[in-house]
């Protein structure tokens, strides 16, 4: 028991130190910053090669419960494909019959001893959260779907020299027409809206 209480300690897991069968109390303060929380669900192409994802889909959620989790998932992942998550209960309500879900338990484990496992979304949020704490300092609502698809950029082209990386970005740039969210930005026009989905 005594082992359990400083390793929930050293983990600084408030809720893991809560007696079982207690709800866990959320404070005022918490509760106003949770209204503006936002998620990002990332969706990753596993390589038949074994190199990793080479695709990357971003969307921004404000909670990742099923409700939220299926309509993109329908949106964004060809039906009969095989889905790696974790036991989240926002995949629940995904229909077995279009997908076929895989789950890796992490209160358990990081990897199933068969090889399933979600460590290519694990690793795309790691740098994400490292940017928001060393970089950028903080992500606000309005421009997180920028920042999030941002990372999946550079995670898809990781593996670019940075010439073929200048010429993707170049591509993509005189594709699209102006940018309404960057469109007059300096001189104090900021985005009214955000990306959701």
């Amino acid at each position: 028991m005594t082992s359990q209480i400083v390793n929930n300690k050293l983990r600084n897991r408030k809720a893991s130190m809560i007696p079982q069968g207690q709800t866990p109390r959320m404070e005022p303060w918490n509760a106003e910053k949770f209204k503006n929380r936002r998620i990002a669900i990332v969706m990753r192409q596993v390589s038949e090669k074994g190199e990793g994802a080479s695709r990357t889909i971003v969307a921004i959620a404000r909670d990742e419960n099923a409700n939220s989790v299926t309509p993109l998932v329908q949106k964004y992942v060809a039906p009969n494909t095989e889905l790696w998550t974790d036991s989240g209960n926002g995949y629940s309500k995904l229909n077995p019959r279009h997908y076929t879900r895989e789950a890796v338990t992490h209160s358990k484990e990081y990897c199933r001893d068969d090889g399933v496992n979600n460590n290519q979304a694990e690793s795309y949020f790691s740098r994400l959260r490292r940017a928001e704490y060393g970089i950028y300092h903080g992500m606000r609502k309005n421009y997180f779907a920028f920042y999030a698809n941002e990372f999946a950029w550079r995670a898809d082209t990781n593996k670019k020299t940075l010439a073929e990386k200048f010429d993707d970005v170049m591509g993509k740039i005189f594709k699209c027409g102006p940018s309404k969210a960057w469109c007059g930005y300096v001189q104090g026009h900021r985005l009214g809206f955000e990306y959701l989905g």
